[in-house]
């Protein structure tokens, strides 16, 4: 089996693509298989989402292989991201507790 990267997709973001491997949509898993690498080898996965709220995003990627690692400490990388509303703002529509139930930007 060899190296395989893990990577369970947090809430707020949607999946879009992953350059090699596959989605589990139930368990919003996505799973590269890697192969065998050399030490000191490297491997690149690109894997794209889309954001679908505003706030902060953390995510956790996780490789593991079926050859002893003796520097598992580098196996796991957890980032957070900040996504912000869009340039420009946004306009939420808000009914005041009145008759008039006109939106208004807030």
């Amino acid at each position: 089996m060899g190296v395989v990267l893990t990577d369970v997709l947090p809430a707020g973001v949607t999946f879009v693509s992953v350059s090699q491997g596959s989605l589990d949509p139930t368990s919003r898993v996505v799973s590269a298989r890697l192969g065998t690498l050399d030490r000191g080898a490297t491997a690149t996965v690109r894997l794209v989402v889309k954001a679908t709220a505003v706030g902060t995003i953390t995510n956790t990627i996780v490789v593991t292989d079926d050859v002893a690692d003796p520097s598992s400490a580098n196996d796991r990388i957890q980032v957070g991201t900040t996504i912000a509303a869009p340039r420009g703002g946004t306009t939420i529509a808000a009914v005041p507790p009145t008759a008039d139930t006109t939106p208004r930007p807030w």
